[in-house]
């Protein structure tokens, strides 16, 4: 009978009191002890994990029928080959095994511990295992009790799990780099205005400033931060009244006051003002934009009628003001807009804003987006003059609103960008003609190259071979008659082989008289000879799949020298000792990829380093590629080598 102590397990029997029993008592101590046999055998055999018994020797006494189940063993070969057990643990965990028989089972330890093993059917499985020692009541060591339960699946969830815990740290990493680059970005924008920019609090502390707010009051920025808005206009109470209004309407327009620079010189704003919220549309405070408008107020004066005061704006505006209706109508013009349509103020009032587009459909999609959105920037269209003139513009619209905040309609301004269009078309032209002279300037290169290294061969390479036959002509005649003459010539020769030598590597450089005569296939195999017999330590494979007939003459050259470029770098600037070359035909394409397994460079950084990529020859590389209609990308960063591709579409 086995019974579950805290620390171990105890088997005994059943005795009486005086330790005598009779022969009847023996035998009904003997049923109660088959009794619990059997309960616990029917126990064990039925449970899903895999119950063992191993006596001191280390042989299974029992071994329940889950061990199937578990390991895809049965029972019984566990009790025919005890050291099973350990053969079918994962290679990597049999030294925990190991330790665990070591120290636990035979130093009489309750343990756990986790480690795979090998299942009959070839998988792995996960194994939680729980050892007990089992004792007699007398105290003696029965062995251990053992059971192994199947955790596999869960093992699995808690890599999942993993995973998954992982694969949303890299999301929330990248949406705080979004959110903040997002900041920078709004942060950027609010400097850049000449406006003075601030955020104000319900209880009216200003909480932010921007550039043009520190120039308007002469107050830093720390300073200003915490003070109370109102105390830098020349009526304070105003001031207050503004930005509560902002507060209990939502927002404030054309709100005047003026602020006091601490010099004391006074400037004359309009404020526009907004609340801003929260993700609940909790309100957090309010926005405001001041417009300068002192010089605006002193044309008012000198008009003496505030009531031309936004008409004279309009009018003095070079861009084209237009305000629309929400069902499309013109509802005022300025004079801008009159010069550019031809069409006189009170026709255009009253007709469809489109009419007068080059794209009516996109004007009236438009100022559609501006009713649904509030707003839009920098939206392209094209005016029509009645005369057929055409004026390339830029609206920037929003909806505009009376006292009570309902939508009266679109305010529309278009910038005239027809100069700028005209220079954009002009610098595009003048590209254009800078990738011709490129081509042209290429070309002339490479022709200049071929004619010097003709010249070598033909001019400077004859002649030099006419000089060492001379020499060694002069040799033979001098004989033995002269011998520091003889001596003398002789000393000449190697200095003219040398020479000879020098002038082939000059002219194979300039341009390999093969890739004229053999083409680009030959060209590559004799280049790649040159370079391990100079770079012995590096060693090249090759991966040639297209035929020479299938490669444009227009581009054997440009493969060449990019493959040239490229290796060339590789041996002076990465530490490389292996390049892989691969040229070939793909999905009616060509295609050059030049690998290396060097110490890599972060490109960007290089470029922020140098100011450009030509220290390394790649601007060189590109622009080949592309003036002949290829596409060029590099792929490198530190430590993992380079990959340089070009591809051509035939």
């Amino acid at each position: 009978m086995v019974k579950e102590k805290p620390k171990s397990l105890r088997v005994g029997s059943v005795k009486s009191p005086t330790g005598i029993l009779r022969l009847d008592q023996r035998k009904r101590a003997a049923e109660v002890l088959r009794e619990s046999e059997t309960r616990y055998r029917i126990v064990a055999d039925n449970t899903n994990d895999f119950e063992f018994w191993i006596n001191p020797r280390g042989q299974f006494i029992y071994a329940s029928p889950s061990s199937k189940r578990v390991t895809g063993y049965d029972a019984g070969d566990f009790i025919k080959d005890p050291d099973l057990r350990r053969r079918i643990v994962h290679p990597s965990d049999r030294r925990i095994l190991d330790h665990h028989i070591k120290e636990d089972e035979k130093k009489h330890k309750t343990s756990e511990m986790e480690y795979r093993l090998i299942h009959a059917d070839g998988s792995m499985r996960w194994i939680s295992h729980v050892c007990q020692p089992v004792f007699s009541d007398q105290g003696d060591y029965l062995g251990v009790r053992g059971s192994n339960r199947d955790i596999t699946d869960r093992k699995r969830m808690e890599e999942e799990l993993r995973r998954s815990r992982d694969e949303l740290e890299i999301r929330i990493q990248e949406r705080t780099a979004e959110l903040q680059s997002a900041s920078l970005y709004a942060r950027s924008l609010v400097e850049a205005s000449l406006d003075p920019l601030v955020t104000i609090s319900p209880d009216g502390k200003v909480m932010d400033v921007n550039r043009a707010t520190e120039l308007a009051t002469g107050v830093p920025r720390h300073q200003l931060i915490g003070s109370e808005f109102s105390d830098y206009f020349t009526e304070p109470e105003e001031a207050r009244n503004g930005y509560r209004a902002a507060f209990e309407r939502g927002f404030v327009t054309d709100y005047p006051l003026a602020i006091r620079h601490v010099s004391g010189r006074l400037t004359e704003v309009l404020y526009n003002a907004t609340v801003y919220r929260n993700e609940s549309g909790k309100i957090q405070g309010v926005f405001a934009a001041a417009r300068d408008i002192t010089d605006r107020k002193q044309t008012e004066k000198e008009l003496k009628s505030a009531s031309l005061y936004a008409r004279s704006l309009i009018e003095a505006s070079l861009d084209s003001l237009v305000t629309i209706s929400a069902d499309g109508k013109v509802m005022d013009v300025n004079r801008a807009t009159e010069l550019e349509t031809g069409v006189a103020r009170d026709q255009l009032i009253g007709s469809d804003f489109s009419d007068y587009f080059t794209d009516p459909e996109r004007a009236r999609e438009g100022y559609k987006q501006v009713f649904s959105k509030g707003s839009i920037k920098d939206y392209p269209l094209a005016i029509r003059h009645v005369s057929g003139d055409v004026t390339h513009v830029l609206y920037n619209a929003t909806v505009y609103r009376n006292e009570a905040g309902e939508v009266q309609g679109v305010l529309a301004a278009s910038r005239d960008i027809t100069e700028r269009k005209r220079t954009e078309e002009a610098l595009r032209e003048s590209e254009k003609r800078l990738r011709l002279l490129s081509s042209q300037l290429l070309a002339t290169q490479e022709k200049e190259r071929k004619l010097a290294a003709q010249e070598i061969h033909d001019s400077l390479g004859a002649s030099l071979a006419a000089i060492k036959f001379k020499v060694e002509s002069s040799i033979n005649e001098i004989g033995d008659g002269n011998p520091q003459t003889k001596i003398a010539l002789e000393s000449l020769i190697p200095i003219i082989q040398g020479t000879i030598e020098e002038a082939r590597r000059i002219q194979m450089a300039l341009r390999p008289p093969m890739l004229d005569d053999l083409g680009i296939l030959a060209t590559i195999n004799w280049f790649c000879r040159q370079f391990t017999s100079t770079y012995s330590h590096i060693h090249i494979t090759k991966e040639i799949q297209i035929e020479e007939s299938e490669v444009p003459d227009s581009l054997k050259t440009v493969i060449f020298r990019v493959l040239q470029e490229a290796m060339n770098n590789i041996a002076k600037h990465s530490k490389a000792d292996r390049i892989h070359l691969l040229l070939r035909k793909k999905d009616g394409a060509i295609g050059l990829g030049i690998q290396d397994n060097g110490r890599g460079f972060d490109l960007g950084e290089e470029r922020s380093r140098v100011g450009t990529t030509r220290g390394l020859g790649l601007d060189s590389m590109r622009e080949r590629v592309e003036l002949s209609r290829g596409s060029f990308s590099i792929e490198s960063s530190k430590g993992a080598g380079a990959v340089i591709r070009a591809t051509w579409a035939l």
